[in-house]
């Protein structure tokens, strides 16, 4: 659990501190803009992350939080079974998720994930679209795309191994 608190307060995954100047002056706009964009997302769902553990964990030992308030301030409680029981469930329920490494929120992040790298790619073969006249517009049958990007050399080479798939 240690090792959660400081991968949420430690700001290294981040790129935080940075504009992406070097992105920027490194490739053109059409593909920086996705790479950070990207990044962005990435560090923002790893954030996320980070907040629902730390959540849970609180959530898990809010039942015990509760049991020693009414014992010391008896005047607060309320009968309320259901909230009670309700309240327990959760907390049994995260503390089964956070026993097994909290497999049903990675999972989400996963897939959230893996939105953010199709909308880069996506992004990036647009932008490869638009500012790249040289780029292949139409694939014949039987002819891969490296073969129409690839220099002369590798293109022998590519057109015999696209006909084996």
């Amino acid at each position: 659990m240690a090792d959660v608190i400081i991968l949420g307060m430690n700001d290294q995954f981040s790129h935080k501190g940075s504009d992406g100047g070097y992105i920027r002056k490194v490739f053109p706009a059409w593909v920086a803009e996705p790479i950070w964009a990207c990044a962005t997302k990435k560090d923002e769902l790893q954030k996320l992350l980070v907040a629902l553990m730390h959540g849970a964990v609180i959530l898990k030992d809010l039942p015990l939080f509760f049991e020693e308030w009414f014992e010391e301030f008896p005047e607060d409680r309320t009968e309320d079974k259901l909230r009670d029981e309700e309240l327990k469930a959760r907390a049994d329920f995260v503390s089964k998720e956070a026993d097994k490494g909290y497999p049903t929120l990675h999972g989400h992040v996963l897939v959230a994930l893996w939105a953010v790298f199709e909308v880069f790619i996506e992004d990036l073969l647009v932008g490869m679209l638009i500012n790249m006249p040289e780029f292949p517009r139409g694939v014949q049958p039987g002819e891969g795309i490296v073969s129409r990007v690839q220099p002369d050399g590798y293109r022998r080479a590519s057109k015999v191994s696209s006909r084996r798939g």
